[in-house]
């Protein structure tokens, strides 16, 4: 059901790809979607191929870091593959976002600290009376009180965001709305280029490598032109010795090494072996992805792995290492979108400290050429860059020509500079704030952030999964604050889901799980708990239990039934029942005269003074009061019908407040906002018809019985 390919299989395979469109796909994931190429006049092929699944598959996620870096047709190419019909005209689209940037301004004058000038009154004014809002306007200006004023700014702005945004169907968040990124730091280091490079350089003056990537790494056009049986390039390479002293000053913090060739890599690894004894995990586009994995795992090893991983350019993408702050760039990549993936592996939310990048050149090559070109052109080292790619495309064939002179242009430095400075301030002011700020809304942000650290800070869950583990036979062991080595035993009474044979590592802590990318976070919503629970709930273990208790409202030798039910729609997540009706336990406690006593004899009273009654004597209890203990759990199942109805009818109540509500909402808003269609409504209208069917034919269910013989 689940399957992994790459887009080359699908674009060149036909035979393939067209079983693709058939298979009838839930869920179609693109990942690092910016290399999908779109115009209007000729999309790619890759694209075209991602177009037709996606008007084949009932949900499409596409993945990118990058959603603008390619202009503005790049990114509504993406968009136009999750909703044709939404996003179908590219022109429409620019338009639709001019029409946006007034209540942008209006709401940032809102949000800001100075007073609201005459012209941003007026066109609040003129906005909020064409709902009959204006009131809050004329409430804002009368206010002295800073809270009450806070509310009022607050309402507008929801109303605004409301009616004209286009968070209806986008939501994108940022660095200027998401805070708490690390600081980059960086650091140039002038190398000495070495003889046999400049003869080799020399030699292929009348004859000049074209491509880029070759003249930012010399070691490879030494080993490829020239007879190098009596040196190898790392002997006479600056940068190797530059490295080994770099790492023994970083010693025993965690250093990431990246280079764009996997024969680079191979080579560092020996050199360090032999010239330093440093033991270096690789990873490459030579070994296999488990091998990858278990290099990673050795750098991300705290205690017994390694303070350096050589990476190829192979993991510039979809790799995280936030718990290093150490990046040395042995080369430099060719294009900047390149150059912010290398960052990027460090440059990610966990990310605890400033990131230190260590950029070694060697002087008068190509090196020094893109070494400047980035860090005084594009601030590409200490600055994400979204305009980077837009910039390069602009001076490409002047930077080219640098390259291959292997001599830097202090123009075409100054030029880029002030090109990037234009095209920042052109994003900057084509931001789309008002999706922005509905995207990440402040003050339901932060109270939804609050939650989230009272629940890791209160977590029942490390107890629990606990007792789950002794009961299901898994070995936990301690390995460091809230993390734990899982192993599978022999004792286990079934296959535990998703422990692998070799065990596995994992932390209940948030914060640990951001840093540690090999370990398992386990949460609430981990596939291992919910089946765990899952595998509690349907066994038999425990689902009726007889013991003995002194109550002195009922006689001696009589029994008492303690009866749990669930009420429960039908399971159906895509309408998402349990939100409008959770399963909810109803108890029932009945002695042999029918009288209920579950107010008085609470489920934790029983625990705490029920005793444990001898196998034999059970057996005859069960024999003696066998049509008891039917008769009342028929009795108890009345008496929990007779509760269902006053659930079911706060669950219809909550269905009718959130769906009719956000129904009318939606009719009222389409008469204004293009963005609103009748599909929308359509969907949210059959939506409540179902979930209505779905709590009528509600059943309760016996769920656990427990008899307790009074003494």
């Amino acid at each position: 059901q689940l399957v992994i390919c790459s887009l080359d299989f699908l674009s060149q395979a036909e035979d393939s790809f067209q079983l693709a469109l058939k298979a009838e796909w839930d869920l179609l994931i693109v990942d690092e979607a910016h290399h999908l190429q779109w115009s209007e006049q000729q999309p790619s092929q890759e694209y075209l191929c991602i177009e037709q699944l996606a008007d084949h598959t009932k949900g499409v996620l596409l993945l990118t870091a990058t959603p603008e870096q390619l202009g503005k047709s790049s990114h509504f190419a993406r968009l136009r593959l999750l909703d044709k019909d939404r996003f179908g005209d590219y022109q429409q689209f620019l338009q639709e976002e001019q029409q946006f940037q007034p209540i942008a301004e209006a709401i940032d004058s809102l949000l800001g600290e100075d007073t609201i000038d005459n012209k941003h009154k007026q066109l609040l004014a003129d906005m909020l009376a064409e709902h009959d809002q204006s009131r809050l306007l004329e409430q804002l200006e009368n206010s002295n009180d800073p809270e009450e004023k806070q509310q009022l700014e607050q309402a507008i702005i929801e109303h605004l965001v409301d009616r004209h945004g286009t968070g209806r169907v986008l939501f994108r968040n940022s660095r200027h709305t998401i805070k708490g990124f690390p600081q980059r730091k960086a650091f140039l280091y002038p190398l000495p280029c070495p003889q046999p490079y400049l003869q080799c350089f020399a030699e292929l003056k009348n004859t000049p490598v074209s491509e880029s990537q070759l003249l930012l790494s010399p070691e490879l056009l030494y080993e490829a032109f020239f007879d190098n049986s009596k040196q190898r390039w790392f002997d006479i390479d600056a940068r190797v010795n530059w490295l080994i002293e770099q790492l023994k000053q970083l010693m025993p913090q965690k250093v990431l090494v990246i280079a764009s060739s996997a024969d680079t890599v191979l080579d560092l690894s020996e050199a360090l072996r032999l010239k330093a004894g440093i033991n270096a995990a690789v990873f490459h586009e030579g070994i296999s992805i488990v091998e990858r994995d278990r290099a990673a795992a050795f750098f991300a090893d705290e205690e017994e792995g390694t303070q350096i991983l050589l990476c190829s350019e192979i993991g510039s993408e979809g790799r995280n290492f936030q718990f290093a702050h150490h990046l040395i760039l042995f080369d430099l990549p060719a294009n900047p979108d390149l150059l912010e993936q290398r960052i990027g592996r460090l440059d990610r939310i966990g990310q605890s400290e400033t990131i230190h990048i260590h950029v070694p050149y060697l002087q008068d090559t190509a090196g020094e050429v893109m070494a400047n070109w980035y860090h005084q052109g594009l601030n590409a080292f200490e600055q994400t860059c979204p305009a980077g790619v837009s910039v390069f495309k602009q001076y490409q064939q002047a930077l080219q020509a640098a390259l291959i002179a292997h001599k830097a242009d202090p123009e075409l430095v100054e030029q880029t500079a002030k090109t990037l400075a234009e095209v920042n301030l052109q994003l900057q002011k084509g931001r789309d704030r008002l999706l922005e700020y509905n995207s990440c809304r402040p003050a339901i942000a932060n109270k939804l952030a609050q939650r989230c650290r009272q629940q890791d800070k209160n977590n029942p869950l490390p107890d629990y999964m606990e007792q789950v583990f002794d009961c299901f036979g898994v070995d936990a062991q301690y390995h460091r604050d809230d993390c734990y080595i899982l192993n599978p035993t022999e004792y286990m009474l079934e296959s535990f889901p998703y422990l692998a044979d070799e065990g596995m590592t994992i932390t209940y802590n948030r914060d640990i799980a951001l840093t540690t990318e090999n370990y398992h976070f386990l949460t609430w919503e981990h596939p291992m708990v919910l089946d765990a629970m899952d595998m509690t709930l349907s066994a038999e273990y425990g689902n009726t239990a007889l013991g003995s208790i002194h109550y002195p409202l009922v006689k001696p030798g009589n029994i008492l039934a303690e009866c749990v039910f669930v009420l429960e729609p039908l399971s159906n997540s895509q309408l998402q029942s349990s939100r409008y009706l959770p399963p909810t336990s109803i108890r029932v406690v009945l002695d042999e005269n029918g009288k209920q006593h579950q107010q008085k004899l609470s489920h934790q009273l029983i625990n705490q003074h029920q005793k444990r009654i001898d196998k034999k004597i059970k057996a005859k209890i069960i024999a003696m009061k066998q049509n008891e203990i039917s008769t009342l759990i028929d009795q108890a199942q009345l008496l929990a019908e007779k509760q269902a109805p006053d659930i079911l009818a706060k669950a219809h109540q909550n269905t009718q407040k959130t769906l009719l509500e956000e129904i009318e909402r939606l009719q009222a808003l389409k008469k204004i906002n293009p963005n609103i269609r009748q599909s929308e409504i359509d969907f949210f209208q059959q939506q409540y018809q179902q979930l209505n069917n779905l709590l009528d034919n509600a059943k309760v269910r016996l769920d656990s019985v427990r008899i307790l013989v009074n003494t």
